[in-house]
């Protein structure tokens, strides 16, 4: 029998998007999220850790936009999404702190019964000791167990829920009966519970299962308090403020905790490894800049110890607390930059960058020639420089570096304690650069100078919107060139001005050359692109002659998708602009009508919604476009039914689908509600009609009329039924269940039911899960196996569970 802890945790569906604004709903909604990512992360290296990340940052965004101070629970949970990240990337071989050592002894508890199961008969556990407890989901008879930390000191101890794949809390109260604990937390950063037992003598600790969905079994342990206390100082009192830890791993330091301050602003950091660790100060603390120790200014306010690049290391070793790691905020400091030409006009689109001596800081782009530099500080040496297009890069005070630029190049800035704010002005020489303007056709622009192989020299591309671009080639090597441009949805030009069939390499000699002197001024250069040519044409309805809605879709004959897709205008107009020449088919398409491509015949589209049309023609796009491409629809045929199992209505999923007397399945709309369903938008003709099963499905497929059958049914056709335009017909079905397998899960010892276990289903030779259920409160099972052979179940037992 298979035992698999990772089969219970992926079967935790991610939780869908909950109303945004609340910072402890994110926090919940998150943490499910990296539960299963936790565990597909170890087997795999596919897992899209970006998406979440990008939800994390937005998260922190909405608590700063409200004022909420309190996301040290998403810091930690970030903490361990980017240990994931080096996980996944094989920068770290596992994630620190998840397991309590093979050699650490575990006895194995059950909660409920006996010592443990109430507030006044706790179990004492020593420290270095590891207890696997065994919990009913949360809200039932077993789910928390009590228990006390049986050690000389308890200030010096912590307890957590180490290799433990479901969601605990662990919670401290003075006295049974208190309904405030004490202190109270439900995740690590490794998706385990962890509380330090600080000033919590004698204190009463409850462990909790809090996942309503299933019951789990949590590795308990209590260590020896070890880590690093400091103060954190600043001139006004801040709120929101956190102390960051980051374990050094390899290269890398990771995410490895994160406590609040403690007015007026102490703080002890508990933790469970020694090793070499990094700290910084993290939260929102508007008007003060976040440090590393030691007095290190970091470029952002909630991100890794990275971002503080010369920060100290701490050296904790095993039952030490290193005192005096301490944090003195300095507020804010602004550093305006202007930017000018020689002339001392402004650049309106000029960038700016800023470096430390332990490299670069930050960049900020002009507003009308001014950019801003926030999040400075006293005591540190700063060095600006701004660049733009057409001009020499330059730093503060007028030291030119374009291709010598260092962290150390420029005049130094620093600000005094007292000084907030500071302005100075960077004046950018003109580079010898080469200009071209065009129209803009489509989203991206490019030029490049040629030699006569059409080889590149020099290129530049541009992207954005408007009517005009501005491409800046600086600077431009001396000598003769050709010079090409092309954008998307125009056709390629050659200076000056000659339109090219493709990319204009095979008409480089017909240009003319463009000079390029060793010195003086370079020109501007004008060029003009020409888009692509159109097709139109009108979309109606046979009969009626009235305006159709829908699309038109341009496919290529090698690719049965569209590559460009344009509505039906309420005229019955339709237009598809900067198409390149070529061939192509055309597809029109409505929901109240049969698809059809050019001219007008009759079209499919496959399960993956590829459009294929054999019988249409090609058409050719010259230069000149095309015009008057009209299609005439016929309106569609509908069937509806009722689909019931075994005479009763059903939830379960289905699909019903046409197919032709060759077995070919007819593209059509599938919707239902309930039992009832609708297939529409099928062409006129003769078809047999079907509720097709997978092997999923708790039911035999069934071809109209109550003809059951297995898998595709190709050996069973069933009775064609005559649809005509615009008609509609009405067929029910009556499913059959498939045969299944019915059991029950009990424990071998007592006899009793095994509630909420999972139980698999392996197909033969597949490396898959292919269907899973859950034991209901009397231990019975029931798993449809559909109509595949040779099927194994396996169990998901918990070590408890088989002693």
């Amino acid at each position: 029998m298979r035992i698999s802890w990772l089969a219970v945790v992926s079967l935790l569906a991610l939780s869908p998007m909950e109303t945004r604004g609340d910072v402890a709903a994110d926090a919940r909604r998150l943490e499910m999220d990296l539960r299963q990512l936790s565990a597909s992360a170890e087997m795999a290296a596919n897992a899209d850790l970006d998406k979440l990340n990008a939800e994390f940052d937005l998260s922190l965004r909405r608590a700063a936009a409200s004022g909420e101070t309190d996301v040290a629970k998403l810091e930690a949970l970030r903490g361990l999404l980017q240990n994931l990240s080096l996980l996944r990337s094989g920068q770290i071989t596992s994630i620190p702190h998840a397991s309590p050592g093979a050699s650490t002894p575990v006895e194995r508890w059950r909660a409920g019964s006996g010592d443990g199961s109430i507030c006044q008969n706790p179990v004492a556990i020593s420290i270095d000791s590891t207890r696997q407890i065994e919990m009913a989901a949360a809200g039932q008879a077993g789910s928390e167990w009590w228990f006390t930390v049986d050690a000389p000191s308890e200030a010096a101890a912590i307890v957590s829920t180490v290799q433990s794949p479901g969601d605990s809390e662990i919670a401290a109260f003075r006295n049974c009966g208190d309904q405030t604990p004490l202190a109270v937390n439900d995740d690590f950063y490794g998706l385990s519970a962890q509380l330090a037992l600080t000033d919590l003598d004698n204190a009463i600790l409850r462990l909790r299962n809090i996942d309503s969905t299933r019951p789990n079994a949590f590795q308990l342990r209590a260590t020896t308090s070890m880590g690093f206390s400091g103060q954190v100082t600043s001139l006004v009192p801040v709120s929101g403020v956190q102390v960051a830890a980051y374990l050094q791993v390899g290269q890398q330091y990771t995410f490895a905790g994160q406590v609040q301050i403690v007015p007026p602003g102490a703080y002890t950091m508990p933790l469970s490894t020694a090793g070499i660790y990094g700290a910084r100060t993290t939260g929102f603390t508007s008007g003060y800049v976040p440090e590393a120790y030691q007095n290190v200014a970091c470029n952002s306010p909630n991100s890794s110890i990275t971002d503080c690049p010369g920060f100290a290391n701490i050296s904790v070793t095993l039952n030490s607390s290193v005192p005096g790691i301490d944090f003195s905020l300095d507020p804010s400091k602004s550093l305006a930059v202007h930017v000018f030409d020689i002339n001392q006009q402004p650049i309106l689109n000029a960038s700016g960058s800023l470096f430390t001596n332990n490299g670069f800081f930050g960049s900020a782009s002009t507003q009308n020639g001014r950019l801003i530099h926030n999040n400075l500080r006293s005591g540190v040496i700063y060095r600006a420089r701004a660049s733009a297009s057409g001009y020499t890069t330059t730093a503060f005070d007028g030291v030119p570096c374009d291709s010598t630029c260092t962290d150390l190049t420029g005049n130094p800035i620093s600000f005094a304690p007292d000084e907030y704010f500071k302005t100075i002005n960077i004046y950018l020489p003109q580079s010898r650069a080469l200009v071209v303007r065009m129209n803009r056709i489509g989203s991206f622009q490019s030029v490049a100078l040629r030699y006569a192989s059409g080889q590149i020299a020099q290129s530049a591309q541009a992207f954005g919107t408007g009517s005009t671009v501005e491409m800046v080639l600086a600077p431009p090597p001396a000598g003769s060139y050709y010079l090409t441009a092309e954008s998307n949805g125009s056709f390629a030009t050659l200076f000056p001005n000659i339109q090219c069939a493709s990319d204009c390499l095979a008409e480089l000699a017909q240009g003319t050359l463009v000079n390029i002197p060793s010195t003086g001024p370079l020109p501007t250069i004008d060029l003009i692109l020409n888009p692509y040519p159109s097709i139109s044409g009108s979309v109606l309805e046979i009969g009626s002659s009235l305006p159709v809605t829908g699309s038109v879709n341009l496919l290529t004959p090698s690719q049965p998708w569209p590559i460009q897709t344009v509505s039906i205008q309420p005229t019955g107009d339709y237009a598809i602009p900067n198409v390149r020449p070529g061939q192509y088919i055309l597809v029109a398409s409505s929901q109240q009508h049969v698809d059809v491509g050019y001219p007008n015949a009759p079209c499919s589209v496959s399960i993956s919604g590829n459009i294929v049309c054999p019988n249409a023609t090609l058409l050719t796009l010259g230069p000149t476009g095309l015009e008057d491409i009209d299609f005439t629809l016929q309106r569609s045929a509908s069937v509806r039914g009722r689909v019931t199992l075994e005479g009763l209505p059903t939830s379960v999923d289905f699909s019903v689908r046409a197919r032709r007397a060759d077995s070919s399945f007819v593209s059509g709309i599938f919707t239902r509600s309930g039992s009832n369903y609708q297939l529409l938008d099928l062409p006129d003709g003769e078809f047999s009609l079907g509720v097709f099963a997978n092997s999923n499905s708790p039911f035999y497929s069934q071809v109209h009329p109550g003809l059951d059958c297995v898998g595709n049914c190709n050996s069973t056709p069933g009775a064609l039924i005559g649809l005509l335009p615009g008609g509609s017909v009405n067929i029910d079905f009556d499913l059959a269940l498939a045969r299944g397998v019915l059991g029950y899960l009990l424990d071998a010892s007592t006899g009793l039911p095994i509630v909420s276990r999972g139980i698999d289903v392996w197909s033969s030779g597949s490396s898959v899960v292919t269907a899973s259920v859950l034991s209901a409160p009397d231990g019975k099972f029931v798993i449809p196996i559909g109509f595949f052979e040779n099927a194994t179940l396996c169990v998901n037992i918990p070590p408890t569970l088989l002693l």
